[in-house]
């Protein structure tokens, strides 16, 4: 939905009302849901916070944090301090998409801000024997469910992600509690694995500081592929989303693209399935910190439009 000519805003875990809604993960506590606007515009987004939260959602659905909006929370760095992530290492963004990550990184440089390579790799990712028990803890038979009863049919992604991976069908075949738990405790060792790489980054940039946050592509491609966003989803990060859009006119755009691994089967290589499509690039801040995640996304959509850069509306 990010890359249909709007943006979008996933704020902390709890920090927005779920009373109401509907998903096929009610109930889960492994990966919770967090409710976000999707908006043609980021300042309508953070309209959106405000008015959720002037309302006291906590006094009528007790799971919401008691945090109203924070207006003092943001005040930034008048240099911001952004570490890049290319890439996750599993599967390789189109060119497009580095092409448009590169042009984020030198608009923000030439501000003034100071930019470093933040390398995925280096800082591990929560593997697929931790992710997946967290979505899939009866082993996907809730989601098939779901898509059985309304008469769908399973895509590709479906099939391979669920269907037919091996760490879903031991789940559908043991569905013990314990390996929940573990998968719980897993993914909270990730977390704390990822806060002390977060605090390190001190060590890394000039201004001896701190990244303030993370710019890195929503996804790989106009296609949404799975899997991609499993280190957001896993820390538990806020997200702020802008678009972009290729062009198979440009030399970058359609150069010889090279598969990392099997994994990048999810992704297509022809230029022209995918030319004037937008897709994202994503800002993604710690936990709890969404007044300032939102206030640097859209200052950075701001350098990037001032630059001429960005969707062509």
């Amino acid at each position: 939905m990010v890359r249909q000519s709007i943006c979008g805003f996933k704020p902390s875990e709890r920090r927005l009302p779920l009373l109401g809604e509907r998903t096929t993960d009610s109930g889960n506590v492994g990966i919770l849901v967090s409710l976000g606007p999707i908006a043609r515009s980021l300042r309508d987004c953070e309209l959106f916070m405000r008015v959720m939260l002037n309302a006291e959602p906590w006094n009528v659905d007790p799971t919401v944090l008691r945090m109203p909006w924070r207006f003092n929370e943001e005040k930034m760095p008048e240099k911001l301090t952004i570490g890049v992530v290319p890439w996750d290492h599993f599967v390789m963004p189109h060119p497009p998409v580095l092409r448009a990550l590169d042009i984020a990184v030198d608009t923000l440089r030439k501000a003034g801000h100071e930019v470093i390579e933040w390398k995925a790799k280096e800082h591990g990712l929560p593997s697929g024997d931790v992710i997946l028990p967290l979505f899939y803890p009866n082993g996907a038979r809730h989601v098939f469910d779901l898509i059985d009863g309304m008469g769908e049919p399973r895509i590709g992604p479906i099939r391979r992600g669920m269907k037919d991976n091996p760490v879903v069908l031991k789940l559908r075949k043991s569905n013990q509690i314990e390996d929940y738990w573990k998968a719980v405790m897993a993914r909270d060792q990730f977390r704390v694995h990822y806060a002390r790489r977060w605090n390190e980054s001190a060590k890394l940039t000039a201004s001896g500081r701190k990244l303030d946050a993370i710019i890195s592509p929503t996804a790989t491609s106009v296609s949404f592929p799975h899997n991609f966003n499993r280190r957001r989803d896993a820390c538990g990060f806020q997200v702020g989303t802008w678009d972009y859009q290729p062009d198979r006119n440009n030399e970058r755009d359609v150069a010889n693209w090279e598969i990392s691994q099997e994994s990048d089967g999810a992704t297509d290589k022809d230029p022209s399935l995918y030319d004037g499509c937008p897709f994202a690039i994503s800002v993604s801040g710690r936990t709890a910190e969404d007044e300032k995640t939102l206030k640097m996304t859209m200052v950075i959509d701001g350098l990037l439009k001032r630059a001429g850069h960005g969707l062509k509306k």
